[in-house]
């Protein structure tokens, strides 16, 4: 997504979906869903609407600052962070 210029802007465990590859069940996929909240942003350019679900949202999203497709990776960290764990960070 973020090479095409898309952030998802959501990024949970309820918007990570797993399905296996074949019916042999030897590789899994992983696919994004709800792209309610994602946006296109041209190069160079930041978004700064207050969006997605707060518990995995980046600080400079929280604060209302300016933010890029970073964000999405914050959220990712704190998704595999609860599946490893079993608890999100905060």
């Amino acid at each position: 997504l973020h090479s095409k210029g898309i952030i998802h802007r959501d990024l949970k465990p309820q918007n990570i979906l797993l399905s296996y590859a074949s019916r042999r069940k030897s590789s899994v996929v992983l696919s994004t869903a709800d792209f309610g909240f994602a946006r296109y942003l041209h190069s160079n350019m930041m978004a700064a609407t207050l969006c997605g679900s707060p518990m995995y949202m980046a600080p400079e999203v929280i604060m209302s600052q300016h933010y890029d497709a970073k964000a999405d990776l914050w959220s990712i960290g704190t998704v595999i962070y609860q599946c490893l764990v079993g608890k999100p960070p905060f």
